[in-house]
């Protein structure tokens, strides 16, 4: 039985807000891009564009604005969005992911600013094979998940963790017009947050596109933690993470 109440703010439009009063973000995406490693489909790297990517770091500034000094976490990261958002904010980063290629490329692309970089397997803190680095609590966590239910699971029961409550989830989710899995997909992952005491704020479907062969293309929807969810046993069992079957 569903918790919560589903509040959803449809934003077709894409039309966000710009901050001219920051550091241009169009010149540090064309930075980091230029840095970015050569992406790991194994384990499902398939960064956006540049042009979504300055879309998706405005998005973030509108929910957390770039002049505070909170907290964000970011849950795996071949996007580069935290070495933009280090370049351009007074926000405090972290960042876990299990490439080190990743993790090394951030850190030499933000020149001012500490940022606390964690290199692990997120599905060895959640079966409980290793403790858990991080102890802080956050004001939002950013994730673009494999494209697989228990990837989403894995990834987001790790964000739950570390939310502050009326902390904010942005949450990657895969569009596709004419494949229903997707809209499957969406269904469960609002359904996971809900049960989890969230309650979804806003939905941008079709709001990032990836840089690959393939037209891939992805919503992103943006939840809030409103209420304490009942504590309940991790009942998530080791399964297909990767959509290539690749598992770690």
């Amino acid at each position: 039985m569903q918790t919560g109440v589903r509040w959803v703010y449809l934003n077709s439009s894409n039309k966000l807000p710009q901050f001219k009063s920051i550091a241009n973000i169009e010149e540090i995406v064309k930075f980091v891009s230029k840095k970015r490693p050569v992406s790991n489909e194994l384990i499902d790297q398939c960064p956006i564009t540049n042009k979504d990517l300055i879309q998706r770091v405005n998005l973030i500034y509108k929910y957390l604005p770039p002049s505070e000094n909170r907290k964000i976490l970011f849950i795996g990261d071949d996007d580069l969005t935290s070495a933009v958002i280090g370049n351009t904010s007074l926000l405090d980063l972290s960042v876990v992911d299990i490439d080190k290629n990743i993790l090394s490329t951030i850190k030499n692309c933000i020149k001012k600013k500490q940022i606390n970089l964690i290199n692990l397997n997120i599905l060895d803190v959640i079966d409980g094979k290793i403790s858990d680095s991080l102890s802080n609590k956050f004001d939002a966590f950013v994730t673009d998940p494999p494209y697989t239910e228990m990837g989403y699971k894995y990834f987001l029961t790790y964000g739950l963790r570390h939310i502050k409550m009326e902390g904010f989830a942005f949450v990657a989710v895969p569009y596709m017009n004419e494949e229903d899995w997707t809209d499957e997909l969406l269904f469960k992952v609002e359904d996971f947050l809900i049960q989890n005491g969230f309650v979804i704020i806003e939905i941008i479907p079709g709001f990032a596109e990836y840089q690959h062969d393939d037209k891939v293309i992805s919503t992103m929807l943006i939840a809030k933690k409103v209420t304490v969810s009942k504590p309940t046993k991790n009942n998530l069992r080791r399964a297909k993470t990767y959509t290539t079957g690749f598992e770690l």
